[in-house]
């Protein structure tokens, strides 16, 4: 008999914001196969250089996108098995010390799950267990083909790469089943995982004996495992703080963009210092002009996508009387004139 429990992860998370595991592990990826990674988050409102910060967030918005341009630019290499290959326990802050201190393997598999979105993981997975088997099954929430690969390999390989953390390379995969066709690299999953793989199956699922969930850790310290939730759920606590504050902060400016406001009036509105107000948004991964930027751009966007306004106007609605200065900081938020955005909207 089967026994199953779904950790929802997907698409809904909270106001939008991040951790950036995968960004991380894809700029390690990138540079080991020797490609240039600063121009990969250009107009995407952060930096390379801002990921290894401990109070980078990003958006799921910025997050998908880097994780296109990086399978645009390494087009038939196994990416998500090389990124995920590389996200350790360590890479996980207090949720990887969470799970080496958890008591069984199977009781870190269940928290590191439930944990998933905190993570900064975007698909949803299902825990199957029966008396020989436990399977960890993915599934796919309406991404297109490539990226829903890349999800599906990076979560196995860090699957692998987890578990060989908690009990050694003892740790051995029963076979891995693929709901897609083989890729040209179909033999990197032979490799990395060293058991059965079949491609065109009806689920993806990583499947391992059910003996593991049961398998006491070295590691296990139930102070430090108390320890160590109570330090998520503190850091949970900050996020939804800082979210509140910085949402709060740019309803108030998309009230009226065409007021050019700055912090301390910002942060007198919300009733704190500017300081808070800064150190706040730093949190989240953010400066107050970036925060405006963005909200700008978003906006400038939408009217060039959805309305005949001239290009002049549309910059006076966001801030810009001088037309001139609204095309450069537009240049510099996306990477094109909001000339060539009006025309793919003309041509299509």
């Amino acid at each position: 008999m089967s026994r199953r429990s779904k950790t929802a992860v997907g698409l809904n998370f909270p106001s939008g914001y991040i951790f950036p595991l995968t960004p991380r592990g894809l700029v390690l990826t990138l540079s080991a196969l020797n490609i240039e990674t600063t121009h990969l988050t250009d107009g995407l409102g952060f930096t390379i250089s801002d990921l290894p910060d401990p109070n980078c967030k990003l958006t799921a918005k910025q997050s998908l996108e880097m994780i296109r341009r990086c399978l645009r630019v390494t087009q038939g290499l196994p990416l998500g098995l090389e990124t995920g290959s590389r996200e350790s326990f360590t890479a996980m802050g207090p949720i990887g010390f969470a799970l080496i201190t958890s008591p069984t393997v199977g009781e870190a598999i269940t928290l590191g799950l439930s944990l998933q979105r905190d993570a900064g993981r975007f698909i949803d997975y299902e825990v199957i267990l029966n008396a020989e088997e436990m399977a960890i099954v993915t599934g796919n929430q309406g991404y297109e083909p490539d990226l829903y690969r890349f999800f599906v390999e990076e979560s196995f390989a860090s699957f692998l790469q987890v578990a060989r953390n908690l009990v050694g390379e003892k740790f051995r995969v029963k076979r891995i089943e693929i709901s897609y066709s083989d890729p040209t690299y179909s033999a990197a999953y032979r490799k990395m995982f060293g058991c059965e793989v079949a491609f065109n199956q009806a689920r993806d699922a990583f499947v391992f004996s059910s003996a593991w969930a049961t398998e006491t850790l070295k590691t296990a310290d139930r102070p430090s495992h108390v320890q160590a939730l109570r330090a998520i759920d503190a850091l949970k606590g900050d996020l939804e703080r800082c979210v509140e504050i910085v949402e709060a902060a740019g309803h108030l400016l998309k009230q009226n963009l065409q007021q050019v406001e700055n912090a301390p009036e910002i942060a007198r509105k919300l009733g704190i210092s500017e300081r808070t107000l800064r150190r706040r948004l730093a949190e989240k991964g953010l400066t107050f002009q970036a925060l405006q930027d963005g909200l700008r751009k978003e906006h400038a966007l939408e009217l060039l996508n959805t309305s005949v306004l001239s290009i002049e106007a549309i910059g006076r609605l966001v801030g810009y009387d001088d037309p001139h200065n609204f095309r450069r900081a537009f240049k510099r938020w996306t990477g094109v004139t909001p000339t060539h955005v009006r025309g793919k909207k003309r041509s299509g």
